[in-house]
């Protein structure tokens, strides 16, 4: 039987597997049901033909949807009186990765009821299948455990003994990933360090997606609030469409650039040293830099680059070096400095920041001359993506689009 109903290509969409019968002159010889072949090789209701033979395959039975973990996901046909335990093992039962103890059961009748019922393995053996059933395995992979049970792999790099990864138990401090790597060397630069940590990328990254849609939305709608009806609309119109044009340049160049999770250590200068206590989480990468030799000045100077560092050095020294600020295009009262440990301080905020000194590894940003709402949105940037002059460089000159 099953060589002429393979031969005959095999039941249609709706034909059923599980009941094909043989008849002869009129009556039922054998119903041949093609899982005991296909899933167990049981041949034993495999009738031999004879001349004349009539099979015939019957619409098909109670459809019902395995899926999840498990090794075979697919629509399998019940017979009467078989349970969803029947229709996991049709399923080829669980992979590795499943939740063996519960299934998710979404039935028919029950839609404008409770919707997905939950039901335990042994209540799921005596669970009659239906027509239309929807049966869910879940995963144990990709959940979030508690911390306190989580084991930790991190990254640790730079200025230590042994750099590499390290598998550490769960409660783990920034204090024994430093101790399994020998410690810092005595080149390392502490007060940079940089930990970058996987769940503050993620909360960074929809941060910074927010100041860019602000960004572009800004550039939409400049053109609508410079508008005006006195002599001066034509340039207003003609500048708006300079500054939309170059607030869309800015927001396709940071949107090149993404935040690394960079949370800024509680780090002293004075007497650098890192926070050992402080708990790690899984995936963390420390990199400690070796001590920096330059400051960064970049925006709106003559000179935009890399100045070697001297000691006793002001903010204000450095901008001299780069030439002096552009007075016609730079925005000199929002002038910031992003430190070396990751953080930003904004002139705006500190009236004398230019007599502060400047350290090692610090980079001086002279932003262009725009609206303060817009230059709230590139400090709020700033705060979340810039890992050094390059990123910063980046920002400067696409800023430069604006140019007064």
């Amino acid at each position: 039987m099953a060589n002429a109903v393979l031969a005959a290509g095999g039941p249609s969409a709706g034909g059923s597997y599980r009941f094909i019968d043989l008849r002869r002159s009129g009556k039922l010889i054998a119903t041949l049901d093609l899982y005991d072949l296909l899933l167990r090789g049981d041949t034993s209701h495999d009738a031999v033909l004879q001349n004349g033979d009539v099979i015939d395959i019957r619409p098909a039975g109670p459809e019902i949807a395995v899926t999840g973990s498990v090794n075979n996901e697919a629509i399998f046909e019940a017979r009467p009186g078989e349970t969803l335990g029947d229709v996991l093992t049709f399923a080829g039962g669980f992979d590795s990765l499943a939740d063996q103890s519960r299934v998710v059961v979404t039935r028919l009748a029950d839609l404008d009821l409770q919707g997905s019922r939950q039901l335990t393995m042994a209540e799921a053996k005596t669970f009659p299948a239906e027509a239309g059933d929807i049966v869910r395995v879940l995963s144990l992979a990709n959940v979030a455990r508690p911390e306190e049970r989580q084991a930790i792999l991190a990254t640790i790099e730079g200025e230590v003994d042994h750099p590499g990864r390290y598998y550490l138990p769960p409660g783990a401090t920034l204090g024994d990933l430093l101790r399994q790597a020998g410690g810092p060397t005595s080149g390392a630069f502490v007060y940079g360090s940089e930990l970058d940590r996987f769940s503050e990328k993620q909360l960074q990254t929809m941060e910074y997606q927010r100041v860019i849609d602000d960004l572009r939305l800004t550039a939409a709608t400049e053109p609508l609030t410079q508008s005006s009806t006195t002599p001066l609309a034509t340039d207003r119109t003609a500048r708006a469409a300079e500054v939309s044009q170059g607030l869309k340049s800015l927001a396709d160049q940071m949107q090149m650039h993404q935040p690394d999770g960079r949370l800024v250590l509680p780090i002293d200068y004075a007497a650098p040293a890192l926070p050992l206590s402080l708990k790690l989480e899984n995936l963390d990468r420390l990199y400690i830099p070796p001590m920096p030799k330059t400051v960064g000045v970049y925006g709106m100077v003559f000179e935009q680059g890399a100045f070697l560092y001297a000691p006793h050095q002001r903010i204000s020294d450095y901008l001299a070096k780069a030439g002096g600020v552009r007075k016609a295009s730079a925005a000199q009262g929002d002038i910031f400095v992003v430190h070396a440990d990751g953080s930003v301080a904004a002139r705006s905020q500190d009236h004398g920041l230019l007599h502060r000194e400047i350290r090692p590894g610090d980079v001086i940003f002279v932003p262009v001359r725009t609206g303060p709402s817009l230059f709230q949105k590139v400090l709020e940037a700033s705060q979340l993506i810039f890992q050094g002059g390059v990123g910063l460089a980046a920002i400067a000159l696409s800023l430069s689009a604006l140019g007064a």
